[in-house]
């Protein structure tokens, strides 16, 4: 264990929280598609992205078994590890105090993030192109969570957390 001034870290936990981040990073660079009722990128756009061993269908298949294999445990081993770190470090809080925490750490992140990151990428990229209704699309598709938002396990984290 390693000591810092306000807490004491486990080593194992922060390089299989580490290991963990990376697999999410490496299973989201294999998106070859996306399509939403709420925007998407068609998968005859991926070849912009991936040179000519990106439109064999070997490529394809080999990439899907790769990304089934990483969704098996990259997010339950991220959401066990937080609930280890969460259990070690917990505090007598109110749940006042344990929802303002969270939705400091939380649902601000989620928001400033959405609404000034993964929108504006994906309206540079082309993701809202097919749109009608914009801010309808973003609304419900990012912010509600009633689509294609990255960023869902901040919210799930929070209502795990204050529950």
């Amino acid at each position: 264990m390693t000591d810092s001034s306000s807490s004491k870290r486990i080593d194992w936990i922060d390089y299989a929280r580490a290991i963990s981040i990376i697999l999410i990073i490496i299973a989201h660079t294999h998106y070859l598609s996306i399509s939403t009722d709420f925007g998407g990128i068609p998968s005859q756009q991926t070849h912009i992205l991936f040179s000519t061993i990106g439109t064999s269908p070997y490529f394809h298949y080999a990439n899907k078994i790769f990304y089934e294999i990483l969704s098996t445990f990259r997010l339950p081993l991220l959401f066990m590890l937080s609930g280890i770190v969460y259990s070690l470090s917990r505090k007598k809080r109110t749940i006042a105090e344990l929802t303002r925490n969270k939705f400091r750490r939380l649902i601000i992140p989620f928001i400033f993030t959405t609404l000034f990151l993964s929108v504006p990428v994906k309206y540079l990229c082309g993701y809202f192109d097919e749109s009608t209704d914009l801010i309808r699309d973003i609304v419900c598709g990012h912010i509600l969570l009633m689509d294609n938002s990255h960023l869902w396990f901040l919210v799930t984290l929070f209502v795990i957390f204050i529950t």
